[in-house]
């Protein structure tokens, strides 16, 4: 049965008069509505990833999407700003051939095996980077697992990436208050 969509102060996904997903408006793309124009028989899972292609792309944290080998699948434009760099030069590489550092810890490599094999996530694992316009800084790191049939071990990982350097304070100097 065809996906019916209805656009009224946002996006929203039916079959057979059930609700499957709904999306703000300020968060529909152009190219989202191109793509559902073009293609009137979009099925649930076309529809799922459309979705979540256009929320990884609207999310101002930097975000990389790796396959089970650690391959870029894809990155959002916060990415490219944060490490200056552009699609063709990141997605199909490994995310150790991207930049040297952080992604060449042995300690954030065992971390992202650990969430393809075991399923497990991890949030605020620690790194110093060099950015391109920032000098050097401190990157807070999380990863989830992206399973993509149920009961399967996670065949993608999302890695989000925050700035962690602006929640480093000098300590105060003696007579200073």
């Amino acid at each position: 049965m065809p996906i019916r969509l209805q656009v009224l102060g946002g996006l929203h996904a039916f079959r057979d008069d059930v609700p499957l997903a709904w999306v703000p408006a300020q968060h529909i793309s152009s190219a989202l509505l191109v793509y559902l124009a073009l293609e009137p028989a979009v099925t649930r899972a076309q529809l799922a990833r459309v979705l979540a292609e256009n929320v990884v792309d609207t999310v101002r944290q930097p975000l990389l999407v790796m396959d089970g080998s650690l391959r870029v699948v894809r990155a959002n434009p916060s990415f490219y700003a944060m490490f200056a760099t552009a699609p063709d030069l990141v997605e199909g590489r490994l995310i150790y051939d991207v930049a040297a550092d952080p992604w060449r810890m042995p300690t954030l490599r065992a971390l992202l095996e650990r969430v393809l094999s075991q399923g497990e996530s991890f949030d605020g694992f620690e790194a110093e980077c060099d950015l391109p316009a920032g000098g050097r800084t401190r990157l807070l790191l999380g990863a989830r697992p992206v399973a993509t049939r149920s009961a399967e071990p996670a065949e993608l990982i999302l890695l989000a990436i925050d700035d962690g350097s602006a929640s480093v304070r000098p300590a105060p100097s003696a007579g200073t208050r």
